[in-house]
């Protein structure tokens, strides 16, 4: 409560100075938690910083990552020097975000003055504010956070449409269509073979790696609910058997737990499942790792759209379907669009990842029509430079006034 009352009375004084300061040509950048350095911003952010040389800023508290940025000789700010961090904050013009929330210390960035862009954190079918049993009061305040953004960026005209106007309900004027930073490697054929074939990420968290290794990535998503780690659920399944299984066939499953909400009961100290731990490493970014990728093993996330760039095999598992649609829902039918199979036990999983590897392109035309309706929709492949794109249009505003 104390803590809580001191933060009022210093946001009392900033917010109405804020207006007073000139602006200057600052931008600020930040993802979703001040920990990690990835998402859309992070690859906005370096391109700023080597094209442009301005006065760009990277908002972080972590030690890694502030090393990283020094020796890139990147600008940064972080709470460790709050003096700097505030002045760099009344000054700003701009201020980028993955998500619904922008980096806005004791309400300075709230000036009408400074520049709020969402850059967007994940598209797909369940780009919703919630399904029928999410209240009145919890779908106002999502629509209410997204709207203080001045503005917000999409996919696809389609996903402008049905997820920016028809779900988010934010104003036409605030939304954009540049496509995401960080899927434009994605568009790179040869780059993608390259990674695939080097897989040195892989490498890092698998010393023992052997050229005939074959990747997994398992990425389930958030739940707005208390859930235990999906696979728990599956018929037949257990960790130490799944192992097993991995090692014979020359398998490595890895896999992410989403920083919103994590899962209960997920698998440790196993040789061949390996838990990507964004704590120890900040730096890691799963959408350099995806090129790394055989197959995506999904439920409802939105990387499976991404990786859905790359033609790769997905394989579906999503045991509490139901509960996942009344809670949360989709935009659309989810099981018809979904570019793969479904399973529900571990024979019929282990049998589906084996066809995924020994029969790729088969399995990838099997699931081809699903594949680019998803991708007509939720990820317009002309948008294959978001990076360049917003830099220009980050630009542009601060070249006005």
């Amino acid at each position: 409560m104390f803590k809580w009352l001191i933060i009022k009375l210093i946001s009392f004084f900033f917010r109405p100075l804020s207006c007073l300061v000139k602006k200057k040509n600052v931008v600020i950048l930040q993802t979703s938690r001040r920990y990690l350095y990835n998402d859309n911003t992070r690859y906005l952010y370096e391109n700023l910083c080597c094209e442009y040389r301005n006065n760009f800023f990277w908002v972080t508290d972590s030690k890694e990552i502030k090393l990283y940025l020094k020796k890139k000789n990147f600008k940064f700010i972080s709470w460790s020097n709050p003096i700097k961090l505030i002045q760099t904050a009344l000054k700003a013009k701009i201020v980028v975000d993955n998500g619904n929330s922008y980096f806005n210390p004791f309400g300075i960035c709230d000036c009408s003055k400074v520049i709020k862009i969402s850059l967007s954190h994940g598209i797909g079918p369940k780009s919703t504010v919630g399904g029928d049993s999410f209240s009145k009061k919890q779908k106002y305040i999502q629509i209410r956070d997204i709207n203080k953004f001045d503005y917000v960026n999409f996919t696809s005209e389609y996903a402008k449409k049905i997820v920016g106007l028809e779900q988010f309900q934010i104003n036409q004027k605030k939304l954009t269509v540049f496509g995401y930073p960080r899927c434009d490697q994605f568009f790179d054929k040869e780059r993608n073979k390259l990674r695939l074939l080097q897989k040195k990420q892989t490498k890092k968290y698998f010393p023992n790696f052997c050229p005939e290794d074959k990747v997994l990535l398992y990425t389930p998503t958030w739940r707005p609910y208390v859930y235990d780690f999906p696979l728990n659920h599956m018929d037949n399944f257990n960790f130490k058997k799944f192992n097993e299984w991995l090692e014979e066939n020359k398998i490595l499953f890895f896999y992410s737990t989403h920083s919103n909400n994590a899962p209960k009961n997920f698998p440790v100290n196993l040789k061949r499942i390996i838990k990507i731990d964004h704590n120890l490493d900040p730096l890691f970014d799963i959408n350099y790792f995806m090129q790394e990728v055989d197959v995506l093993i999904n439920d409802y996330a939105t990387t499976s759209t991404e990786f859905a760039i790359l033609n790769r095999p997905q394989i579906f598992f999503m045991p509490d379907f139901e509960k996942y649609t009344n809670v949360k829902g989709f935009t659309e039918n989810y099981k018809r669009i979904m570019p793969g199979k479904e399973v529900t036990n571990f024979q019929e999983f282990t049998e589906t990842i084996l066809n995924a590897i020994i029969n790729t392109q088969n399995y990838i035309s099997t699931y081809k029509s699903e594949s680019s309706e998803l991708l007509k929709k939720y990820y317009d492949k002309n948008n294959s430079n978001a990076t360049k794109e917003i830099s220009k249009f980050i630009e542009k505003i601060l070249n006005e006034n």
